[in-house]
């Protein structure tokens, strides 16, 4: 942020994404999974693999039928290799208890190994363009250090060089907090809730995530007293009725969409740490709690990554849905998590309902190279999969090219701005 702030000062029409293009190109560890199912799919091509690879079944079977050979065991000790810790992976951020690790539904990381392995037998290159952004990411900050004083040059080094530094301790958080920390928790909340529904309190396996952490205490009294006097546990059918009530609460919230914004928003949006990461600026507020009624052919939010993409697209809620993204379309979400990384494989191009310059979005798509629009606020209500839109990462709209349900099931490539423009 202090190194946004100088640039900003020191140059008054520079851009964000320019700003961002300085501190691109480095090695970040929440790539590290992504990169393990790139590695496993590159030596299950070399072994021979691919067929078993991206064949049908379930994640048993097919790790089953590569058992039978020298190759598919050599290749599974590999993929157990990079179980711990790549795979403490949460599908989303590892919030809830109801998500799922890669470790544990493997579907996910063989999914995107299949995907790559695929790529790879057909003679695609599946790296990252590390080495085309840091060229440019030099080049960048060469030509606006020229700009600058010797004294202001000076200045510009120490803080391009702190950027570099600490930036990727933006994303590296998610590997030890978000995901690794909180499965170790999850594991042992679960072993928890195993313990209740064994004791013959609760009913179903997690009915002890409907109670809060002082109503577990009274909970965790009563069964322990129950047992030591040998009579059944007294609370049992309040807390199920409870549970119960909790339910149909929690299922109607996941039921309605929220809006991006509510209330009365201050005259200026300041906070640099909510402009940069979450997309939170005083035009994106007014334009969230003014345009909520729909009917708009465009889509504003933050520039997350250059480039201009036409395609259609596929609306995912949730990481249960990533499955069904097709090569070529245009990922739309309302925020995406580090292990989305082998979707970004996929994707033409990515719009998300939150995020900022520095969201987790838009960095990886940069790092990519795939366009991107972040912090739109209504693009997974607004837009309809199949849809085909115009994603200009650059100047951060989405433009709807055609009408809900118009030629949906029709597959076609989406179209590069180097093909738009020609």
């Amino acid at each position: 942020m202090t190194f946004f702030q100088f640039c900003k000062q020191a140059f008054p029409l520079i851009t964000d994404q320019t700003i961002s293009r300085m501190v691109a190109g480095v090695e970040v560890l929440a790539f590290r999974p992504d990169d393990e199912l790139r590695r496993l799919a590159a030596l299950g091509v070399e072994l021979g693999l691919t067929d078993r690879l991206t064949s049908e079944g379930n994640p048993e079977e097919i790790l089953a039928s590569l058992a039978g050979s020298e190759e598919g065991r050599r290749w599974t000790e590999a993929f157990e290799r990079a179980k711990t810790p790549w795979f403490s992976y949460f599908a989303e951020y590892g919030f809830t208890h109801d998500q799922q690790t890669w470790a544990s539904d493997l579907s996910i990381p063989l999914q995107g190994i299949a995907r790559y392995a695929t790529k790879i037998a057909a003679g695609e290159d599946i790296s990252r363009p590390v080495e085309r952004l840091r060229a440019e990411r030099d080049e960048i900050v060469a030509e606006y250090r020229a700009l600058l004083t010797e004294d202001e040059a000076k200045q510009f080094d120490e803080l391009v060089g702190l950027a570099g530094k600490v930036f990727p301790y933006i994303e590296e958080h998610n590997i030890y907090v978000e995901h690794w920390a909180h499965d170790v928790f999850w594991q042992k909340a679960w072993e928890l809730a195993d313990l209740l529904l064994a004791a013959g309190f609760t009913e179903q396996r997690d009915d002890m995530f409907y109670l809060n952490r002082f109503e577990l205490d009274t909970v965790l009294f009563d069964v322990v007293d129950s047992w030591a006097i040998g009579v059944p546990a007294r609370g049992k059918r309040r807390w199920q009725e409870a549970i119960a009530r909790r339910r149909g609460v929690v299922a109607a919230l996941q039921a309605a969409p929220a809006p991006p914004a509510y209330g009365i928003p201050p005259q200026q949006v300041t906070d640099p740490f909510a402009v940069m990461n979450y997309g939170v600026t005083t035009e994106r507020v007014a334009d969230w709690l003014g345009t909520g009624d729909g009917g708009t052919t465009t889509l504003s939010g933050g520039p997350g990554s250059l480039g201009v993409v036409e395609g259609r697209v596929r609306v995912l809620k949730s990481e249960v849905d990533l499955p069904s993204l097709q090569p070529g379309e245009i990922l739309v979400a309302p925020i995406t998590a580090p292990s989305w990384a082998p979707a970004f494989a996929v994707a033409a191009g990515v719009i998300t309902d939150i995020g900022g310059m520095m969201c987790h979005v838009a960095i990886v798509c940069r790092e990519y190279g795939i366009p991107a629009v972040v912090g739109t606020g209504f693009a997974t209500t607004r837009l309809t999969t199949g849809q085909r839109v115009r994603v200009d990462g650059k100047a951060g709209t989405v433009t709807v090219l055609d009408a809900p349900g118009t030629d949906a099931g029709r597959r076609e490539p989406a179209r590069t701005s180097e093909e738009i423009s020609g």
